[in-house]
């Protein structure tokens, strides 16, 4: 609520003269303050008022904001939830696959040393038909 003050112009122009002031510095004087009091004033209740309306206001953000932190403090939950089964999911997926390499490896190593026992067997086949060749060429050219 706004309450207008009942202001007389002359008679604070009057007064103003009384006490030294120039009539033109007086009616100026009573002009500006006339202006300044003909426009709504707050009063004490309108404070009041005001104060008690921004309580409740506040209070209701306050309100509105605490919902906010709840429902985010649920959705970081859900992430963080998620992000735990990702990773326990990724950690198993990295164990399935190191366990497939180290399968995969072992049998690379004993196929490379069957492989390898396989050349082995083939050069001592090959040095010996090699000498049985030499010695039969020297049998004949000995002849």
């Amino acid at each position: 609520m706004t309450t207008q003050v009942l202001f007389n112009q002359f008679a604070y122009a009057d007064h103003l003269k009384r006490g030294g002031f120039t009539d033109d510095q007086a009616r100026a004087s009573a002009e500006a303050l006339g202006v300044a009091l003909s426009e709504a004033v707050a009063t004490k209740s309108d404070v009041t008022e005001l104060r008690t309306e921004l309580k409740g206001d506040i209070a209701e953000l306050r309100t509105e904001l605490k919902g906010d932190i709840a429902r985010l403090n649920g959705e970081l939950a859900d992430f963080k939830s998620e992000f735990n089964a990702f990773k326990i999911e990724v950690k198993a997926e990295f164990a399935t696959m190191r366990a497939e390499n180290k399968t995969e490896i072992a049998t690379l190593r004993t196929e490379i040393a069957s492989n390898k026992n396989d050349i082995v067997r083939w050069v001592l086949v090959l040095n010996f038909a090699m000498v049985g060749v030499l010695l039969t060429a020297m049998k004949l050219l000995l002849k």
